[in-house]
């Protein structure tokens, strides 16, 4: 008998306790839940707003077939976890110039550009972390937290870049869709509105400038995280970084911040040699003088105040060099107007920055657009008992959930000058300027101002 009553009693409590939590999950998708008289409040950031119907049509500079101009287009309703953004700024970043400015036939209306920012105004039902008003950097690389990337600390790798490519986004006025550029995830950022995913956003809780936050999206995150996150530089250390667009001075600013001893930069322009001192570069070296005897002059650059090996001295021969070497120097899309380097495919900087990296010494690399089938010439041995550490730097290796809030500190510090990098900012109807202006290099980076 007490057996009987103990069970009918775990019974009834087992009952309760199902109905409580059937009618607190009922509730709580209400805003509230009840249980035994007290008011279990949802969790704010499980508020959401939805999209509004219908979405308003915005301007965007789009590639159809083998041209590219403004359009207006009606955006889809948002759903789950995208999210709408009404972007202020967005980097004419070197990557996208084929897009813009090549003759590829594009079947489908594709909207360019991987990396702005601007201010949430609707978010899908699933979103949680970002709520409208919010200003946002949409990140050149997302950060789902979740796949296996992600979970081993390598989100510049992270698995929805891919998942999200090629999705119907708006449609023109003749009802012909519209999709954002599909590489680095579909971002879309050459708009007056971008759609994109949660993955993506990183909420600004700062005072900082949109302009100076928007070098933060790809380049400027990329450059100091090539110096700070890839394979943190020691401080005290040597350090050579070939190219000083927007990505190499950044890292040269990493590498100021993590407290390099010296920090030489190779670059061909004379202007962004100079501004490559000012940001904190030691020397600056031009790779089209005496390009034969260039290694040997960074070698003994970097060769330390003795030879004395017992001393702490590097000695000679293999151990004489830099003990980092950052390469952000990618290849040319087309002859640039400034001082053109002694290689426009980048593959004779690559194989200085092997060469000239010693044994035990780091190397970071960060460029794109080689030629189809180009190769280096690695020494076997070399490759596999020289020591040297070979980190691909793509984003740099950043986390942009992480790394994009520590950067923007920088900024509020005086530590990271973005400022000083921005060299121009173009309406939306003037993308191709924008683009032609970096490929020439007539300017460090520029922007497009995306509202009118």
């Amino acid at each position: 008998l007490v057996d009987k009553k103990l069970s009918e009693e775990r019974m009834e409590t087992d009952l309760s306790r199902r109905d409580l939590l059937k009618n607190g999950v009922a509730m709580a998708a209400g805003g509230v839940a009840a249980a035994g008289g007290a008011i279990l409040a949802a969790p704010a950031e499980a508020q959401v707003s939805a999209s509004p119907t219908p979405p308003r049509p915005y301007r965007a500079w789009i590639r159809h077939g083998t041209t590219g101009g403004v359009q207006t287009v009606q955006p889809r309703a948002i759903s789950g976890r995208q999210v709408m953004v009404r972007v202020e700024y967005c980097q004419a970043d070197y990557s996208q110039v084929g897009i813009v400015l090549g003759s590829a036939n594009r079947a489908l209306p594709q909207i360019p550009g991987d990396s702005s920012i601007g201010r949430v105004e609707a978010i899908g039902a699933d979103v949680r972390s970002l709520q409208v008003g919010d200003r946002v950097i949409i990140a050149v690389k997302s950060q789902c937290g979740r796949c296996h990337q992600c979970l081993r600390g390598r989100s510049d790798r992270c698995a929805t870049t891919e998942g999200v490519r090629g999705v119907e986004i708006a449609d023109l006025a003749d009802g012909t869709p519209v999709t954002q550029q599909s590489s680095g995830g579909g971002k879309g950022g050459l708009a007056e509105v971008a759609i994109v995913y949660e993955d993506a956003c990183v909420p600004v809780f700062s005072e900082v400038p949109s302009d100076q936050l928007a070098m933060l999206c790809c380049t400027g995150t990329t450059g100091l995280a090539l110096a700070m996150t890839a394979r943190p530089i020691d401080a005290g250390a040597d350090v050579v970084v070939f190219g000083a667009g927007p990505v190499g001075l950044s890292a040269v600013q990493g590498a100021r911040i993590q407290g390099a001893n010296q920090i030489i930069v190779v670059e061909p322009i004379a202007a962004r040699r100079q501004l490559a001192l000012k940001l904190g570069a030691t020397a600056a070296v031009d790779p089209n003088v005496d390009t034969a005897t260039l290694l040997e002059r960074l070698r003994e650059m970097c060769k330390g105040p003795t030879d004395r090996i017992f001393a702490g001295g590097k000695g000679g021969g293999a151990n004489r060099g830099p003990d980092f070497v950052i390469e952000a120097v990618g290849a040319d899309y087309a002859p640039p107007k400034a001082e053109a380097g002694p290689d426009p495919t980048g593959i004779l900087p690559l194989q200085q920055v092997w060469d000239l990296c010693p044994g035990g010494g780091h190397i970071v690399t960060s460029g794109v657009g080689y030629p189809q089938g180009a190769m280096l010439s690695l020494s076997p041995g070399q490759f596999t008992n020289g020591a040297k550490t070979i980190q691909g730097g793509q984003y740099g290796a950043a986390q942009s959930l992480r790394d994009v809030r520590r950067n923007i500190k920088l900024i509020e510090k005086g530590l990271f000058d973005a400022q000083s990098m921005i060299s121009a900012v173009y309406p939306l109807d003037k993308v191709r300027d924008a683009h032609q202006a970096v490929v020439d290099r007539t300017v460090i980076s520029a922007l497009v101002s995306c509202q009118t």
